[in-house]
């Protein structure tokens, strides 16, 4: 039996996304996996940047990757931003060091992994992000695998508790 979560949010400008996701990033504890998927422009990048901010790093060195495969960030955890839009085979993740990423305790960031979903670990966070209007976004998190949804519990209920930026 698979242990699975589902919850969705609703985002009304880039910085309350990025806050969103800064505390994914502050409450992630290493070896996380994040499968984002959505349209051209829906957020994907934004998100990483805000993740990358939770986890101590410096979000304005976040860009869209776009013709590069990886992009890696500093901080309390080291976070690898891969962009597979131009990517044709699971393989070229494998050789980009995805599954050692993971094991060091590194947290993977996937735009468009969602066409590896077979190939890629079962324990993942799944986030899919939807243009509403030209500010607003639906974010929809599936988690798969105990840890992923323990880790989506932790950051919606870090986000959403009084006080919290961008709640």
């Amino acid at each position: 039996m698979s242990i699975r979560l589902e919850s969705e949010r609703i985002t009304t400008s880039a910085e309350t996304t990025e806050a969103l996701a800064a505390a994914f990033g502050a409450s992630c504890h290493g070896g996380e996996l994040v499968v984002l998927s959505g349209d051209l422009g829906a957020g994907k990048t934004c998100f990483v940047r805000g993740f990358v901010r939770g986890c101590g790093g410096d979000s304005r060195s976040v860009k869209s990757p776009s013709f590069t495969l990886l992009h890696s960030y500093g901080g309390r955890r080291t976070v690898h931003h891969f962009d597979v839009y131009f990517t044709k085979s699971f393989e070229d993740l494998v050789r980009a060091d995805l599954l050692p990423v993971l094991a060091a305790g590194e947290v993977a960031l996937i735009e468009w992994g969602e066409r590896f979903a077979r190939e890629l670990p079962v324990d993942r966070l799944e986030i899919e992000l939807t243009h509403l209007d030209p500010q607003t976004r639906r974010l929809r998190f599936r988690g798969a695998g105990a840890r992923a949804v323990r880790w989506l519990e932790t950051a919606l209920k870090a986000h959403d508790s009084p006080g919290a930026i961008g709640s």
